[in-house]
């Protein structure tokens, strides 16, 4: 039998959805039942579908490419990731920001704690305490958006971005603010090997009000925000390179932290003060080892 229009795609189940995510389905020529639901009690709601169909739209292959050797879809916590960053894009006015540190001193301080305490501390370790402790200063940093309100918390819960074999998982540091830079070396450890041992608990990947993402193979980088988050900060890798201090020429081990904010909370002025009083924080971490 002959067809009038373009045919969709045949997709075997059917799945419950919202009367808004049909609508939408309808208007955007979406076969609803082929849409993966992320919705109370398995229903399709309408990001799935506005999801799904930018997707599809961008699966169009332009004019003139080679034909692909083979096709993997986007599937598992691949498509999670996938839909919470588009999600954060989309909602959110990301702005980011960078600064280089001077980690010299701060390095020497770290290996000399490390072996005093019996404790390894990273300098991203480091770097999360002193996040903690700038948190304190700006407040509208450690906040989340929700439907049209800003909500500031008391407890700052670090989320920690960990890299494992088939996507990224940020296990959350709680009560980070009232938490020594050991107890904190201790517990981020502790939640990596977790996540890379792919047993962490339900409740440990939910409640971030602040995300760090360390990432020291690339000197900076963007940052995309968690979806609801006011901000995440971006650590890169420390180099040596030659810097003037005191009026001479002298090697010194630096390290740039890239910032991302939701200009919709917070004012580039805020976003940049925070990241300056952060690194001023690092560059003098006497404090940070109490």
């Amino acid at each position: 039998r002959s067809s009038t229009g373009p045919s969709k795609p045949a997709c075997s189940i059917v799945v419950p959805s919202t009367p808004g995510a049909r609508k939408l389905a309808s208007r955007l020529d979406v076969d609803i039942a082929c849409v993966t639901p992320s919705g109370p009690r398995g229903r399709v709601v309408e990001e799935d579908v506005r999801t799904y169909s930018d997707r599809k739209q961008a699966g169009q292959l332009p004019p003139g490419l080679p034909t692909p050797s083979k096709s993997i879809p986007i599937t598992g916590i691949r498509e999670t990731i996938a839909k919470h960053m588009l999600g954060s894009l989309s909602t959110t006015a990301q702005l980011s920001y960078s600064l280089e540190v001077d980690v010299t001193e701060v390095q020497r301080n770290r290996r000399r704690f490390s072996k005093d305490s019996g404790v390894t501390i990273t300098l991203g370790h480091v770097v999360i305490k002193a996040v903690v402790e700038t948190l304190k200063r700006f407040p509208t940093m450690n906040t989340i958006f929700s439907n049209g309100e800003i909500l500031f918390f008391d407890d700052i819960n670090i989320g920690l971005a960990v890299s494992i074999d088939d996507g990224l998982i940020v296990p959350v540091l709680r009560d980070a603010g009232n938490k020594s830079i050991k107890l904190i070396a201790e517990e981020a450890t502790k939640l990596a090997e977790k996540a890379r041992g792919q047993s962490l608990l339900p409740d440990e990947v939910i409640g971030g009000t602040f995300t760090v993402s360390i990432l020291g193979v690339v000197d900076v980088f963007t940052p995309i925000l968690n979806r609801g988050q006011t901000a995440i900060l971006g650590i890169g890798r420390s180099v040596e390179k030659p810097a003037i201090v005191k009026g001479e020429i002298s090697v010194r081990e630096m390290l740039t932290l890239s910032l991302t904010a939701d200009h919709q909370i917070v004012d580039g002025a805020t976003a940049a003060s925070f990241l300056r009083r952060l690194q001023q924080m690092i560059e003098r971490p006497g404090q940070l080892f109490k």
